[in-house]
């Protein structure tokens, strides 16, 4: 019975492994170890050792000794990203969100003209020219600029 041994960093961000999270015993610390078996869990380990590869998801192989020093040390130092579920909070952004206000302009609701045009001052059927930042008149229409 061969024995692999992983940890992961920041283990409140799991990884998934075949739609189900990979079993990591996540420490005080916010690291996770785990133990896998080579017979049973051949799949899981070459899935591990390919994260390991791609530097992906903050996972490591550790020998058995650093597997029992993570398991032993609960009073390391604790990540920055790891905050208990008691201390989260929900932000409330007052007023409308950029979603409605975009919305609303579109409709042509706030103060200034209707919707979409940017300061069209030529009256109407006249083209802006963002490029150049103004309207054009009449004698740019038969020579344009440029």
């Amino acid at each position: 019975m061969a024995t692999k041994w992983f940890k992961k960093e920041l283990c409140s961000n799991q990884i998934f492994f075949k739609n189900v999270p990979v079993a990591f015993e996540c420490q005080p610390t916010n690291t996770g170890v785990i133990a896998l078996d080579a017979d049973k869990d051949g799949e899981l380990i070459a899935f591990l050792d390919d994260c390991i590869s791609k530097r992906k998801g903050g996972v490591g192989a550790i020998d058995a000794e650093t597997y029992d020093a993570i398991k032993k040390n609960k009073t390391g130092k604790v990540s920055v990203a790891f905050l208990p579920q008691s201390r989260l909070q929900v932000l409330q952004v007052p007023g409308p969100s950029n979603r409605q206000k975009s919305a609303e302009a579109a409709a042509g609701r706030v103060s200034g003209g209707a919707g979409g045009e940017r300061g069209n001052t030529a009256g109407d059927g006249a083209p802006f020219v963002p490029a150049r930042g103004r309207v054009l008149n009449q004698a740019d229409k038969t020579n344009p600029p440029g």
